[in-house]
């Protein structure tokens, strides 16, 4: 804009310069022939109101400061001022080169802007293609670390499980069905030396259960698939909360025979049970399988 200015300037400036010659050059004719040149090539006061036109113009493009489309529209009202004037040849001449000059620089800016415009235009699609960019990578990444983290809870619970399993055999393998030791239905007939210390696991229903003042259940436990009966004394710490009905594993060892007596009784036990005859057993762990 501001080389604009400064063409501009250049116009009026040789504008003025060619009416001064103009006017001296006419005042070296006789009178006559100047008075008949004058008439016939310039409107003197044509003249003045065309270059006030010019620099009203120039004054206002310099104020405005307006867009190149109003600009290349000022040059051209602007050479077509000067290209109707009736003066010297030379400077008019001279003055529609400056407006040509004009024209072609004001092209080339406008060439140049559009090339920035472009060059925006992309930088701002590269700068949308890479925020996408980022924000799949960043989806790709949550996923993956969503994925990595199920997979570890998955392998923890698998491992877990494992461990459970293992720790399961291991009892197993410690503990063999009391089946495989003694005849279930014959239980209570074995001697004391034949039951003592036998390591075993059994399970079965609660029949009856009751409680002492040391924290401790007293349990008739029916053997699964058996008419044999066990009572079991063992604290609340390994067993939590039992109820009737409760389906028991018991890892442990039987230590004798005896019958439900007033101490059962009085802790809970119903009196129908007075007397039966069971098996006693410690048991080492109890699990607890709820009501089937």
């Amino acid at each position: 804009m501001k080389k604009l200015v400064v063409l501009f300037a250049g116009i009026i400036l040789l504008f003025m310069t060619g009416c001064s010659n103009g006017t001296q050059a006419a005042h070296k004719m006789s009178s006559a022939e100047s008075s008949r040149k004058f008439k016939r090539n310039v409107d003197q006061k044509k003249l003045e109101q065309v270059r006030q036109s010019v620099y009203d113009l120039f004054i206002d493009e310099q104020h405005k400061m307006v867009d190149p489309d109003t600009t290349i529209n000022t040059i051209n009202v602007v050479g077509e001022k000067v290209s109707n004037l009736h003066g010297v040849k030379k400077q008019k001449q001279k003055l529609l080169n400056l407006v040509a000059y004009a024209k072609k620089h004001l092209a080339a800016a406008q060439s140049s802007q559009e090339s920035v415009n472009k060059e925006m235009n992309s930088e701002s699609k590269e700068d949308s293609s890479r925020q996408k960019e980022s924000i799949s990578s960043s989806m790709a990444a949550e996923s993956s670390k969503k994925l990595e983290s199920e997979r570890a809870e998955s392998s923890s619970k698998a491992i877990s499980s494992a461990k459970k399993v293992s720790k399961a055999n291991k009892l197993n393998n410690e503990y063999p069905p009391i089946s495989s030791v003694f005849s279930i239905d014959q239980l209570t007939s074995y001697s004391s030396d034949e039951l003592f210390g036998k390591q075993v696991r059994v399970s079965g229903t609660i029949l009856d259960l009751g409680a002492d003042n040391f924290k401790e259940y007293h349990i008739l436990l029916q053997i699964n698939d058996s008419t044999s009966k066990l009572l079991i004394v063992v604290s609340n710490k390994k067993t939590k909360k039992l109820q009737l009905d409760d389906n028991l594993t018991l890892y442990g060892i039987t230590t004798d025979t005896s019958r439900i007596n007033q101490t059962q009784i009085n802790v809970g036990i119903s009196e129908s049970y007075k007397n039966e005859k069971v098996v006693l057993f410690e048991p080492d762990k109890v699990v607890n399988h709820g009501i089937n």
